[in-house]
């Protein structure tokens, strides 16, 4: 069930035909993308994505990395939204959790190796497949992630109600 919960804050970035919107806490989608933050390596702000069609987990990802002790976003009080370069160069991230599921989707689609026959049938036709992303972790997409998504047909992030509470982590505000 979609909630009527809306961010508080206004997004940073949103492109014109994106959509965000809300589940509760039962979703089975939300916490499929939860199990999946939970399982990567970030130790500032894990996240989770998975990709949905027709009530089908398509493809997944995450912001898995090395497990450092201390995310250097946080000693040198960066911002949210900035800082992410040290999420490549010491946690060796390969990315956000929705550009890495973009990807694994893309890929799926390029090489049709999923189990899914929509995707069999139709590869390469990622828009024509209306994919949603659930996302875990956060309250917002950044624009890579946002380009990512559309280059695999994806307009639609639900996240968890109350999004903006739990997870905006605005590390110039946290303790070391």
């Amino acid at each position: 069930m979609i909630s009527s919960y809306k961010s508080p804050k206004p997004y940073p970035f949103m492109p014109n035909d994106g959509k965000i919107l809300y589940v509760g806490a039962g979703n089975q989608f939300i916490q499929a993308a939860k199990k999946i933050a939970e399982d990567s390596g970030c130790v500032k702000q894990s996240t989770g994505a998975v990709i949905v069609i027709e009530n089908e987990i398509v493809a997944t990802g995450s912001n898995a990395g090395l497990r450092v002790e201390i995310c250097p976003r946080i000693t040198e009080k960066c911002a949210t939204g900035t800082g992410y370069h040290h999420c490549q160069e010491t946690c060796k991230q390969e990315g956000h959790a929705e550009k890495v599921a973009s990807k694994a989707f893309l890929n799926q689609l390029i090489n049709q190796s999923t189990p899914h026959q929509s995707l069999r049938s139709d590869a390469g036709q990622a828009n024509q497949l209306s994919p949603s992303l659930y996302l875990w972790g956060h309250w917002w997409c950044c624009e890579p992630c946002w380009d990512a998504m559309r280059e695999a047909g994806i307009n639609t992030v639900y996240l968890i109600e109350n999004a903006t509470e739990l997870f905006d982590l605005d590390a110039s505000k946290q303790k070391e």
